[in-house]
């Protein structure tokens, strides 16, 4: 007791002789390192009252006042609202800085980052900024490229992405997937807790990325040659749970990242977490889209078979039904318009690209190509591809009667070891990372706060502060890869509708170019409206089928994929499919219920099946949310915006362990 005693009175004259100290700075400093005093008397007041930021906000208001051609006082009144955890303040702050230093690209980061929370949305500037944009350079609206783009009102004031999602059960693996899937049976209240879990993570759930990308496609035109701006495209194209998980494109933003901005550290480690993910990952999300395929292009073809028998039934041959007879019978809803109004308050006609892919996106979401069902994959089917030995590559065919032998001496050796086993923490962790390493030596980072965290003390090297980072990343993937496995094997599986789609386009316009060749060689006297004509007002209500046959004769296959064509209706198709259910896919479904994880004897290796089985077992804060992974450490992401739980030392390396202490 005494000594807690005497430690805090320490630490209280520790903190008034820093005060005394920052004082005469201030007075005695020369102006250009006014802002640099202003900025630790800023963190002296936060650090000595974490729950209360009023002082800090107040000097680095007067910072900002007194020397507004220093940025880092703009970035440091960002932060202290982040860790105060006031989004919507931050946002303001980043767009007060951004006002005075628009080339600067840790504010264009900083404001990345705080996309991903709902208070950080500002409404529909941003999708009336892209519609400006798209309109001058005859790209996809908002209306086309993201139709969820604003915030649904149950996230009005939510402090997260997903807002409060309530515990699901499961009756298997794999039944409840997505928007799919079976109930639990058992009781309207938890059928209602069920529904209200798929408002958010369904398919008109709000696409947080899209906030992000559309920050991001500003920040590119201001600072198209920022490190840090590049970095955080890769952080969002790295985030499990965006609708647009692209690990490809986080490999391109990294290259350009370190290209551009060598000194950041963050870059480097951001590149760790990709190679593990390409390393242990990819190979499982092939083999696993590869098995799941079939079922894709099932779907795909029975729409078709639907949609070309449909031909004849409005054609008017064979003895057929016309449009008005299907119409008249029906039971089938009215179609959904082929268009949505974009949220622009000044809407312009869509090109013919874009109503293409809108076709096109249409006609895959009727066929179902877009569904839960078919995108995600089962638990059960992830946990075995995660417990399997990662899959090699195919053999070479033909192959000789020498390495056919050869192959049956390795099966003979390998009988007698002991068998492969699947993931393990130990195996993240021992992923090969050479040529990184000698990229980041030859660089020599000096800043970054992922950097800083990992960095132990200031004589580390470059390659032990990433050693360091990847022990701590294999630690925190190895729960969390059945969440990554799925973002892989749902972008593989959207990427296999579309071409599926495309197909089908082509298929069914060929057949009805030869059928109405057929009619006129036979000289009829009333000939079939093309279905590539808009509906008619009497065909109100057409069957599926005939509307199936209007999307694909409205898509022009050429227009759809030429050019950079392939990856903005990729990004579109991802947007409109099922996103990702963490509850579901991680089995947290039970939480406290006993996830068969048990105690790990001691000396066996961690599996991704018993770390996913522990963490269902300790509490529901373990639920995945979208601003956990912000950047490649999940741990640091949680501790930093929850500063009032830290120690006085993590706050002290949080607040004092970073580059903006440097000039």
């Amino acid at each position: 007791m005494l000594a807690s005693q005497d430690r805090a009175a320490a630490r209280r004259g520790a903190l008034r002789r820093a005060a005394v100290l920052f004082a005469r700075a201030y007075a005695e400093v020369p102006d250009k390192s006014l802002a640099h005093v202003l900025l630790e008397c800023a963190r002296l007041e936060e650090y000595a009252a974490p729950l209360d930021p009023e002082g800090a906000r107040a000097i680095l208001g007067r910072a900002c006042a007194e020397v507004r051609g220093e940025w880092k006082v703009f970035l440091e009144a960002v932060l202290v609202e982040v860790r105060a955890r006031h989004w919507a303040a931050a946002a303001a702050a980043c767009g007060r800085g951004l006002a005075a230093h628009s080339g600067t690209g840790r504010l264009w980061a900083a404001l990345v980052q705080l996309r991903v929370r709902p208070a950080a949305w500002d409404g529909g500037r941003l999708a009336d900024a892209w519609d400006a944009a798209a309109r001058a350079a005859g790209g996809l609206p908002v209306a086309v490229l993201a139709p969820d783009a604003r915030p649904p009102a149950w996230l009005e004031g939510a402090p997260t992405s997903f807002g409060a999602v309530p515990p699901i059960d499961d009756d298997s693996d794999g039944a409840a997937r997505g928007q799919g899937g079976g109930r639990a049976g058992g009781g309207e209240e938890k059928e209602e807790e069920e529904e209200e879990a798929d408002a958010r993570f369904g398919g008109d759930a709000w696409d947080f990325s899209w906030a992000q990308h559309a920050t991001l496609a500003a920040a590119l035109e201001e600072v198209p040659k920022s490190g840090e701006v590049w970095c955080e495209a890769a952080r969002v194209a790295l985030n499990p749970l965006a609708r647009s998980f692209d690990l490809e494109g986080a490999a391109r933003a990294l290259a350009f990242a370190a290209a551009f901005t060598p000194q950041f550290g963050d870059s480097f480690l951001e590149s760790t977490r990709q190679a593990i993910l390409a390393v242990h990952l990819k190979p499982r999300a092939l083999a696993l889209a590869a098995a799941l395929g079939p079922a894709v292009d099932a779907r795909a073809e029975a729409s078709l078979a639907a949609a070309i028998a449909s031909l004849s039934d409005v054609g008017g041959g064979g003895g057929g039904k016309r449009a008005d007879d299907v119409a008249d019978e029906g039971a089938s809803p009215p179609p959904p318009p082929p268009l949505p109004p974009p949220p622009s308050q000044s809407p312009w006609p869509l090109s013919p690209t874009c109503a293409s892919v809108e076709q096109l996106l249409l006609w895959c979401t009727e066929a179902g190509l877009f569904a839960g069902a078919v995108l995600l994959a089962p638990r059960d089917r992830l946990a075995a591809a995660l417990a399997a030995p990662l899959p090699g590559p195919p053999p070479e065919s033909p192959r000789s009667p020498l390495q056919r032998e050869k192959e049956e001496e390795e099966e003979e050796e390998d009988e007698d070891q002991p068998p492969p086993r699947g993931l393990t923490a130990e195996d993240l962790a021992a992923t090969p990372t050479g040529a990184l390493e000698l990229r980041c030596t030859n660089a020599d980072p000096n800043y970054g706060h992922m950097w800083f965290q990992c960095r132990g003390r200031p004589t580390d090297t470059p390659r032990a502060v990433l050693n360091v980072a990847q022990r701590a990343m294999a630690a925190e993937l190895l729960p969390r890869a059945p969440l990554y496995l799925q973002a892989m094997v749902r972008r593989l599986l959207a990427e296999r509708a579309l071409r599926a789609g495309l197909s089908a386009c082509r298929a069914f316009q060929h057949h009805r170019a030869q059928q109405q060749q057929q009619q006129q060689q036979q000289q009829q006297r009333v000939a079939p409206p093309p279905l590539s004509a808009p509906l008619s007002p009497s065909a109100a209500s057409p069957s599926p089928s005939a509307l199936s046959a209007h999307r694909l004769g409205a898509v022009d296959v050429g227009r759809v994929t030429a050019g950079k064509g392939w990856d903005a209706l990729v990004g579109a198709a991802l947007r409109r499919a099922c996103p990702i259910n963490p509850v579901r896919c991680l089995g947290l479904a039970d939480l406290g219920g006993g996830g068969g994880g048990g105690p790990r004897p001691e000396g066996a290796p961690r599996d991704a099946a018993t770390e996913v089985g522990k963490a269902a077992e300790v509490d529901a804060d373990l639920l995945p949310r979208a601003e956990d992974f912000v950047t490649g450490l999940v741990g640091m992401n949680r501790s930093g915006a929850v500063m009032e739980g830290l120690s006085d030392e993590q706050r002290r390396k949080i607040l004092f362990g970073c580059d903006q202490i440097i000039p």
